[in-house]
């Protein structure tokens, strides 16, 4: 092995790509059409395209220390599910209030399958109630979950994808992860092409995510392997030639910067933002979408766009310290007891 390359501010980047998430749904679903330009600056997409990337890399790192599947598995577990549960559950509760203080009438039914498939992770089947969030301009309760469901699918592979990157190499599966992630834009684009049903959510669920997930492992590649920088930097490149090619300029662009992004802010020196071993990035990110909708609800949205975001960053930002607090650190501590 011929050195190592240290990576770091990984947890600085977490919570910068959530804060991006942030501010550009605010501004989207707070109808600021004055301030889209920072929606586009601050993109909700390359934010969670840079999540996969995170992602890729630490959870290949984290199964690279245990090498335990079962271990690994409950690790992950307690890590995401518990504060996915008291999000989902708090966050209906909160739309149901308001829902009837408005007045507004709501199926019991719909509530059981809301609650139902989005515990499953399964959003997409059901985002959102009739009579929650009517006058909203989306209807979603928590649009932002679909990435978690995107993130536990490839928690479910990574000790395949590791045992195959022993058996040949970490370059290998990287590139496979690259490859079928990025020729899955064409192929749906092929199938509507000859008259095929594309549905447009097709485009964001797996297997068409994990070109970002195999820069991660790429990464994780590098961090045990200094002098695989070069090469792993030349595929990303490879990468990026063919999709353009591929008639995918915009996916190929985004490939290429959050790459140098990443890559650049983990090789400056250790952040000291002096938060110990506080983690508010899962919190803002599972609380803010619906803290929007609360708000877009109770016309708060009618105000101040730089108001509207504040509290929004407020708000969000204190949930996340009380999930860590009271949900996610407890949570930490239970796996690391069942695991003695």
């Amino acid at each position: 092995m011929s050195g190592v390359t240290r990576f770091h501010n990984i947890n600085e980047l977490r919570l910068l790509f959530a804060l991006c998430v942030l501010v550009s749904h605010s501004i989207q679903l707070g109808q600021f059409i004055r301030y889209d330009i920072l929606r586009q600056v601050f993109s909700s997409e390359i934010a969670v395209q840079g999540f996969f990337i995170l992602s890729g890399f630490l959870v290949f790192g984290s199964y690279s220390r245990i090498l335990d599947s079962r271990t690994f598995y409950i690790r992950r577990f307690l890590r995401i599910y518990p504060g996915y549960v008291i999000a989902v559950v708090l966050f209906l509760v909160l739309a149901l209030v308001q829902a009837y203080m408005y007045s507004q009438s709501v199926q019991i039914g719909e509530v059981a399958r809301y609650l139902g498939v989005n515990l499953l992770l399964l959003n997409f089947l059901q985002p959102g109630i009739e009579g929650i969030f009517q006058v909203a301009p989306y209807h979603e309760i928590n649009g932002a979950l679909w990435t978690i469901k995107i993130e536990v699918m490839f928690y479910a592979m990574v000790p395949l994808l590791y045992w195959a990157g022993q058996r040949w190499s970490q370059r290998v599966v990287a590139v496979a992860l690259i490859v079928i992630g990025l020729s899955w834009r064409p192929l749906l684009n092929w199938v509507a092409a000859e008259g095929g049903y594309v549905h447009p959510s097709f485009a964001y669920q797996l297997p068409g995510q994990l070109h970002f997930f195999g820069i991660g492992v790429l990464m994780f590649d590098v961090s045990n392997n200094q002098s695989h920088r070069t090469g792993n930097a030349a595929i990303v490149l490879a990468a990026v030639s063919l999709t353009s090619l591929m008639g995918e300029p915009n996916t190929a662009m985004q490939v290429l910067l959050l790459s140098l992004f990443i890559y650049g802010i983990t090789q400056l020196p250790q952040l000291s933002l002096r938060l110990g071993d506080l983690d508010l990035s899962y919190g803002v990110y599972l609380s803010h979408f619906p803290i929007i909708q609360l708000l877009i609800g109770f016309g708060v949205a009618d105000l101040d766009a730089k108001l509207f975001l504040l509290l929004v960053l407020f708000l969000s930002t204190a949930y996340a310290m009380a999930s860590w607090n009271w949900v996610e650190r407890p949570a930490l501590k239970l796996s690391r007891r069942i695991l003695v």
